[in-house]
Order: structure tokens, then C-alpha cells, then sequence
């Protein structure tokens, strides 16, 4: 069915205004073609997963704190500069080339893996906590958004991308990790001495990196759960 069709079949033009519900759910359908949704001014959750939609804006829902759109296999854009109140984001398992939640300052969580991105543009997130967009295409990533006075990201995974060979050092100063997965990147350094700076990681992947082990002593880091 096609996705703005359904759209105005179920919520009239003139009454969207009114709607008071916290989830649009359309997971009974199979929605193609592009969907846009006007008027929807108090809608806070939404979740369209698993469709055949191709573009997806959301930029007129303002009051949106949660978005779920993961699944989507033809989706190659997402239109959501304009949540500024979006905490969660949930965008895995489309066909994304590029995503841009610079402007998403209140945002928490970020699931964008198993996509085609080749750039993630951030912003100021003083808040986020995950960030996982592993399985892409990305070859650069300005982690200076999330380091601030008190840094709050916890996991980042950034696995399994075309970063151009840096070192691990551009994450000692995200010292809120906790997990840390950078493995089959071309990423090289002193594991040594990133752990120094990370004082609260726990789990790290370097496989299939560069990164150095040799002077990495396991003693220093007892708890720590190391994939090589």
C-alpha cells in the first residue's frame, strides 16, 4: 500500500492536530513509496519498522522523543533535523547512505547499524549515551561533539566501517566509556595507553585493527573483557 495513502486514509488533514496518541503503529501493513507526516504538532512516539518506504520526514513532529524506524530495506532517507526534543533514535537495518543528528542536542541513543552510510554528521550531544553504527560505510566520524566537561557517552561502536587509518588515541578523551568497539577498522595505537585514559571501560574490541597489544599488561586491568 502506498505509504501516503495509507496516511490519509486512517488520520484526516484536518483533525492530525488533535491527535493525542503516543505511537502510530503500521506494522500490519506493507507501505511503499515515500511518507510524509503534516500535522502530526503532539506526537511523541512512533515506530514504522519493516516497510518498503524509500523516504521517511518527520521534521513537522516536533514533539517526538522517540523514533523507531529500523527494518525498512528500501529506506535510503531519514528527515529529522527538526526533532530537537528527539531522545531516542532507533534506525538500523535500512538502507541509509547518509544521516545528519546534528541538530538532535537531547538525544540519548543512537542505533543507526546495518545501513550504507558513508558520513554521520553530529552536533552537540551533551547527553547521548550509545551510539552504535556499526556494519556501514563511514570512513570519518567527529567524535569532538560528544567530549565536553562531562562527557556522558557510555558505548560506542564504530566496527566494521572504512575509517581511514587514524589513532586510538582520538578516544582518550571520552573517558565515560564503558564499551568501546572499533574492531575491522584500520585503527592503530598504543592499547596501553588508551586504557590509562579510559578508566571505566570494561569491554573493548580491537580485532582486526592495528591497535598494539604488546604493552598491554592484563594485570593493570583485571576486569577488563579484551577481544582481539
Amino acid at each position: 500500500m502506498d505509504a501516503e495513502t495509507w496516511l490519509n486514509n486512517k488520520y484526516s488533514k484536518d483533525r492530525r492536530h488533535e491527535v493525542k496518541e503516543k505511537k502510530i503503529c503500521c506494522l500490519q501493513f506493507n507501505l511503499t513509496h515515500s511518507l510524509k507526516l503534516k500535522g502530526f504538532i503532539n506526537l511523541i512516539t512512533l515506530e514504522i519498522e519493516n516497510q518498503k518506504i524509500i523516504h521517511l520526514s518527520l521534521n513537522e513532529c516536533t514533539k517526538l522523543k522517540e523514533l523507531y524506524c529500523s527494518g525498512n530495506d528500501q529506506l535510503q532517507t531519514l528527515e529529522i533535523n527538526n526533532l530537537t526534543k528527539l531522545i531516542l533514535l532507533k534506525c538500523a537495518n535500512n538502507k541509509l547512505k547518509d544521516l545528519d543528528i546534528s541538530q538532535l542536542e537531547k538525544l540519548k541513543e543512537c542505533e543507526c547499524e546495518d545501513n550504507q552510510l558513508t558520513c554521520l554528521k553530529l552536533g552537540y550531544h551533551p547527553n547521548l549515551r550509545n551510539l552504535i553504527c556499526s556494519d556501514n560505510e563511514i570512513t570519518e566520524i567527529n567524535l569532538n561533539s560528544l567530549i565536553n566537561e562531562e562527557p556522558k557517552i557510555e558505548y560506542l561502536d564504530l566496527s566494521n566501517n572504512n575509517f581511514s587509518r587514524q589513532n586510538i588515541s582520538i578516544f582518550e578523551d571520552l573517558i565515560s566509556l564503558e564499551v568501546l568497539m572499533i574492531n575491522d577498522n584500520s585503527f592503530y595505537g598504543s592499547l596501553a595507553v588508551l586504557l590509562e585514559k579510559l578508566a571505566e571501560l570494561y569491554i573493548i574490541n580491537i580485532s582486526n585493527t592495528n591497535v598494539n597489544c604488546l604493552d598491554y599488561k592484563k594485570e593493570k586491568s583485571s576486569d577488563l573483557l579484551l577481544y582481539l
